[in-house]
């Protein structure tokens, strides 16, 4: 097997995200952005922007009350422009929108006309993820244990670059295999559904809501593979959390495993926001 490593794009497509609630507690996550040539729509964690989601939050009713969403727009990083291309959005009483109780999705209709961002008379757009790059069921079940992944966010160590008395802060990229075909669901906590997926790679906190991308395989003109054995990359799915057992709860320990959430329970949020 021949599979291309990430794209630059792929890496812009993440936010940084600052949540605050009505009892003056706070959070961080991650989330990106898809765009449907009509509006986008900023996808991330369920748990990240509510506090009352998950199986030890059911004593939690704090309200999330503002969201910031710091973004990287469409300039090369690196560059004099770059530090330029760093925008920063609150959002007050978010109107996010769950699939349901069994899964740990959230999304946000952002319209069209309150991005892209106009900047000194130059029109900058948030990179964003066409609506058909997230993977189907039938992109799903072409996927197998074993294949490689890659996965953007921002954990709690991610760099900072200070400029004029602003911090910028840049996601990382980390990668990892699927740990069990994509295509089963698995169990989580038996308390959040079973429509995850299991990867082998550690994110700590802070990727929570950042996508998980598999890479492409082969090239679509066959030279390294027959043209019917290729198979474009996709996003199938974002991060949630640790994947761990009773006794590694216990310990405190972490095994190595993380789950998300499959993007067929992303697709469908996305469907709802757009009927």
């Amino acid at each position: 097997m021949f599979f291309l490593p990430p794209q630059e794009f792929w890496y812009l497509t993440v936010a940084r995200l600052t949540v605050n609630f009505d009892d003056n507690r706070t959070g961080k996550g991650t989330g990106f952005f898809v765009y449907d040539e009509q509006n986008y729509f900023l996808v991330t964690a369920r748990h990240v922007v509510d506090s009352r989601y998950g199986p030890r939050a059911a004593t939690k009713q704090s309200k999330l009350v503002e969201m910031g969403i710091s973004f990287q727009c469409a300039i090369n990083p690196g560059t004099p422009k770059a530090k330029f291309g760093y925008e920063r959005l609150t959002v007050t009483d978010p109107d996010l929108v769950y699939e349901c109780n069994d899964v740990d999705v959230a999304v946000i209709k952002i319209r069209e006309t309150a991005l892209p961002i106009i900047t000194d008379g130059n029109t900058r757009r948030p990179c964003s993820f066409p609506l058909n790059f997230l993977a189907t069921e039938d992109d799903l079940s072409s996927r197998y244990a074993g294949e490689p992944v890659v996965f953007v966010g921002f954990p709690d160590n991610s760099p900072v670059n200070r400029y004029n008395g602003s911090e910028f802060h840049y996601p990382l990229l980390r990668q990892g295999v699927f740990a069990y075909p994509p295509i089963h669901g698995i169990d989580v906590e038996n308390e959040l559904g079973r429509n995850y997926g299991l990867i082998d790679s550690y994110a700590q906190s802070g990727f929570s809501g950042g996508p998980i991308i598999s890479l492409q395989k082969g090239w679509a003109d066959g030279s390294w593979h027959p043209k019917d054995e290729h198979r474009p990359p996709k996003v199938v799915g974002l991060i949630c959390g640790h994947y761990r057992s009773a006794q590694d709860r216990a310990d405190g320990g972490h095994a190595g495993l993380s789950f998300f959430a499959r993007s067929t329970s992303i697709l469908r949020t996305i469907e709802g926001l757009r009927e």
